[in-house]
């Protein structure tokens, strides 16, 4: 017996330093601010080494804004009718300088 069915893989599109940089929206355990300028995405991820995703950002110092729009990307990737390999774009309120895989 032939199985057939698509695996649809989820995207968040971040710009990074002027240019668009394409990151994995699933396996995510936790989107946290770790300091004004900095927010951190940690996967669930079989190799250590793309655990956590660091982006470095221009100061947030207020809120969480950061994190709630990486958030909200990542939700709307989840929901709706999306086709195999969909993109969000995360509408980001700072510009991010770097984004460091570790």
């Amino acid at each position: 017996m032939f199985l057939n069915y698509f695996i649809m893989a989820k995207f968040i599109q971040i710009t990074v330093s002027g240019t668009v940089r394409t990151f994995s929206a699933e396996n995510i355990i936790t989107t946290e601010r770790t300091a004004a300028t900095t927010t951190v995405i940690t996967y669930n991820h079989a190799l250590s080494e793309f655990d956590v995703l660091t982006l470095t950002h221009s100061s947030d110092a207020a809120t969480s804004r950061v994190v709630d729009a990486v958030n909200n990307a990542i939700f709307a990737t989840h929901s709706g009718k999306y086709s195999p390999n969909s993109y969000v774009k995360v509408d980001l309120p700072v510009d991010v300088s770097t984004a460091v895989f570790s």
